[in-house]
């Protein structure tokens, strides 16, 4: 198809067909669903577009349709930066400038976005640019499976499930003139004091909590019995009274999220939704797959009719990104200097060494040379599994927004600057609830004692004996 299939709900298409709006020198297509913002910069020039839901933070206000913001854009790179530090929320960035026409995903590129150098072609999935017979024809069947995508795999290191399509990550960005791709961002202070950066993150959420309480939608705040859940709750400010918080429930590893969140409700008297666990339809879950571009294919993919009755009234608010601030990815005798490779880090993903992604990871590796291990570690988890994982499933269920506080430019930078300790020992949470809400640290955290905890863990490992071989690999 020339013009590329149609546009699916919250999809984007960026080419040289002419056949949208002009952009960076380009044609942008935009699938319903998806907002679209006018970027201006300090002397009220168009500066670009803004896609998705961004959070002004010091405005505390969400960003729509038109947005001048205070900064000026005589030094690109400058204005990227410090529009960076502004903004949270969903968004992907086009910036057009002279001499820098470029498309930058958020920090955490929640609005996903899939490219094709040679054809000068971007979009949000394979699903937004491949037209049928090209989809099924280069969709890379063999790498999918040992991936093991159908199980809890996915596609690292900017590979896709289709073959010469690759994956824009978080902390790059695409220039629309060569169409390269480069980093444009690494922290270059982790010497923020603890207490300054749990003050910082608090202050990030608030913001945005604030600003969402002001939009159309009215907030569904997870509640779990994990610990992003918990700091997202003392972190709630004001209005936290009047929120919903949702869980879903089901038999299982679930049912210990339903009993610890049932709990806390009752007891700290929260407006508290039980949502039954739904498997979706055969025909329902290819849809799903197919919107994603088949990047993901875990439970996500058969349970997400479990948020409909929500779907159209609120936004969905997680503590997605929070396992930053505890490294996910370490072990407990990293240090600074703790040799690290390709292999060494795929096996930490629980992933198989192909040679594929061994490639693109040894690359991505040497971008990061000189860097402390532990912090490879951290922009690891983001780089490589928020964006591709998490972020990549964005337009797969385009019916409930989903937004993560703790997953843009400013609380990433505080939670990167937590001290080794802290990562080590749940450092971040406890100091979180402690300058909010101490009370709600007593429950215990994803347990409902020893031999219901072990029955749990047994009857998943019947059900999914992947993660099995997952964690022997992150464990080796």
């Amino acid at each position: 198809m020339q013009d590329g299939p149609d546009l699916d709900l919250w999809q984007f298409r960026l080419s040289d067909r002419g056949i949208g709006r002009a952009v960076a020198g380009l044609s942008l297509e935009v699938g319903p669903g998806l907002p679209l913002t006018e970027l201006r910069d300090r002397d009220g020039r168009n500066v670009g577009v803004l896609l998705g839901h961004p959070i002004d933070l010091l405005g505390r206000r969400c960003v729509t349709q038109e947005w001048q913001v205070p900064i000026s854009s005589d030094d690109p790179d400058g204005f990227v930066s410090m529009l960076f530090q502004r903004l949270a929320g969903r968004f992907l960035l086009i910036l057009d400038l002279p001499g820098a026409r470029r498309l930058y995903p958020d920090a955490a590129a929640q609005i996903p976005c899939v490219y094709e150098t040679g054809k000068k072609l971007a979009g949000s999935t394979a699903h937004a640019l491949l037209a049928e017979a090209q989809y099924e024809a280069r969709l890379d069947k063999a790498l999918y499976s040992r991936l093991g995508i159908e199980g809890s795999g996915w596609f690292p290191a900017g590979l896709t499930a289709h073959r010469g399509l690759n994956r824009l990550l978080p902390n790059h960005m695409l220039d629309l003139d060569t169409w390269a791709v480069s980093r444009h961002w690494l922290p270059d202070d982790t010497s923020t004091r603890a207490n300054a950066a749990i003050l910082v993150l608090i202050e990030v959420v608030q913001s945005q909590m604030a600003a969402l309480e002001s939009a159309e939608r009215r907030i569904a705040q997870a509640l779990t019995a994990g610990r992003e859940t918990r700091m997202l709750l003392g972190m709630a400010g004001e209005g936290r009274e009047d929120r919903l918080y949702v869980t879903i429930k089901g038999s299982d590893q679930y049912s210990v999220d339903g009993a610890m969140a049932a709990q806390i409700a009752s007891e700290q008297r929260l407006n508290h939704r039980v949502l039954p666990r739904v498997r979706a339809g055969a025909q329902a879950r290819a849809a799903y797959l197919r919107r994603a571009g088949h990047c993901v294919a875990d439970a996500n993919s058969w349970y997400f009719p479990s948020v409909e009755p929500i779907a159209k009234t609120h936004v969905f608010v997680g503590g997605a990104g929070g396992e930053i601030g505890r490294g996910f990815f370490w072990k407990p005798g990293d240090g600074a200097d703790t040799p690290l490779d390709a292999e060494r880090l795929i096996a930490r993903f629980g992933l198989p060494p192909v040679p594929e992604l061994l490639t693109r990871v040894e690359a991505w590796l040497v971008g990061l040379a000189g860097r402390p291990t532990t912090e490879i570690l951290d922009l690891a988890y983001l780089e490589q599994r928020v964006g591709p994982w998490g972020s990549a499933q964005f337009c797969a269920d385009p019916t409930l927004l989903r937004l993560a506080p703790l997953l843009n430019r400013r609380a990433i930078d505080a939670m990167l600057a937590l001290p080794e300790e802290w990562k080590k020992s749940e450092g971040m949470a406890r100091a979180v609830l402690a300058a909010t809400w101490p009370e709600i640290e007593a429950y215990p955290y994803n347990t409902m004692g020893p031999i219901r905890d072990l029955w749990v863990r047994c009857q998943r490992v019947i059900r999914e004996p992947g993660l099995v071989l997952r964690k022997i690999r992150r464990a080796s």
